[in-house]
C-alpha cells in the first residue's frame, strides 16, 4: 500500500494501527540506511543523517526539492554545491542557504546545464576542487512534461528527456568514478527527477 494512501487511512478512517505500522518498518530500516536519531511529530518522522563535514551535491537545487534538501543538508551541517542552469534562482538560493549555514559550513553554487555532458563534468571539476570528496549525490534536476501529447512537439520531448534522463545519466558518469576512487563509505546517490 502506497505511503500517502496509509496517511491517509491514518488520518481520516482513524485506523492508527496502519500509520503505527508504517512507522514501525521505517525505524526497522533506518539504521541500515545510514540513518539515524528518529523523531516522531505529529504523525511526521524526521530524519537527521550523522554527516557533519560531509559534502552533498545537489542538481536542479536552486528551487523545489532540491533545494529542501540543501536546507536539510546544511541543518545537518553538510556542505552543500548546487547546480542548476536558472542564475538568479541559483543566486537566492545561494544567499538563503549561506545565511542558514554555520560559520564551518560551505556552500557553492554554480549555473550549470545537466543536460550538457561537459558542463556537467566542469561542475564535477570545480567541486572535487573546492571540496576534497562528495558523500551524497543527488541528481534532482528535472522539468515537467511538456504540454500536449509527447508526438505533438518533438522539441519539447526532445528537451525533457536531455534533462531528465540526459541529466541523470551525466551527473553519474562524471561523479560516481571519482566517488568510487576515494573510497567514501557513507556515499549515497539519489536520482529524482521528473521522468
Amino acid at each position: 500500500m502506497p505511503i500517502a494512501k496509509c496517511e491517509f487511512l491514518a488520518q481520516c478512517d482513524g485506523k492508527m494501527r496502519i500509520f503505527d505500522d508504517l512507522h514501525r518498518r521505517i525505524e526497522e530500516i533506518l539504521p541500515s540506511a545510514g540513518l539515524d536519531d528518529t523523531v516522531t511529530k505529529k504523525g511526521r518522522i524526521t530524519m537527521t543523517w550523522r554527516m557533519q563535514g560531509k559534502t552533498a551535491v545537489i542538481t536542479g537545487g536552486a528551487s523545489g526539492l532540491g533545494l529542501e534538501f540543501a536546507r536539510r543538508y546544511i541543518e545537518a551541517g553538510m556542505h552543500v554545491a548546487l547546480a542548476d542552469r536558472n542564475r538568479d534562482s541559483l543566486n537566492a538560493a545561494e544567499q538563503e542557504l549561506t545565511a542558514l549555514a554555520d560559520a564551518d559550513v560551505h556552500i557553492m553554487a554554480e549555473q550549470c546545464d545537466v543536460s550538457d555532458a561537459d558542463q556537467m563534468q566542469e561542475f564535477c571539476d570545480a567541486v572535487y576542487t573546492k571540496f576534497d570528496a562528495v558523500h551524497c549525490l543527488m541528481n534532482n534536476a528535472g522539468m515537467g512534461l511538456p504540454v500536449g501529447a509527447p508526438w505533438e512537439s518533438r522539441d519539447a520531448l526532445q528537451e525533457t528527456m536531455a534533462i531528465n534522463l540526459g541529466g541523470v545519466i551525466n551527473g553519474c558518469h562524471s561523479f560516481i568514478p571519482k566517488m568510487l576512487e576515494g573510497g567514501q563509505s557513507a556515499s549515497r546517490i539519489a536520482m529524482a527527477p521528473g521522468i
